[in-house]
């Protein structure tokens, strides 16, 4: 799911697993794919969103990517 925010699109990708790492390790393809692979769009947040509240270890994981690969994505519990 895309959503529009002034110029920019947030992308959301829903994963069932209860496991926030098989939820991440599932999403990421898919969310950079869509980000990405022939997209001139201007990609604001990229977000994973499961069913488990996020870890201290997959909240430091995704924290590396978004310091240290300027890479913008988030993990959201439902």
């Amino acid at each position: 799911m895309a959503v529009k925010f002034d110029d920019k699109y947030d992308i959301y990708e829903i994963k069932s697993d209860i496991d926030v790492r098989t939820c991440i390790r599932q999403a990421i393809g898919q969310i950079f794919d869509y980000a990405y692979y022939g997209c001139s769009d201007n990609i604001g947040k990229m977000v994973i969103i499961g069913p488990s509240p996020i870890t201290d270890e997959a909240d430091k994981y995704l924290s590396n990517m978004r310091n240290q690969h300027k890479i913008n994505i988030y993990y959201e519990s439902i």
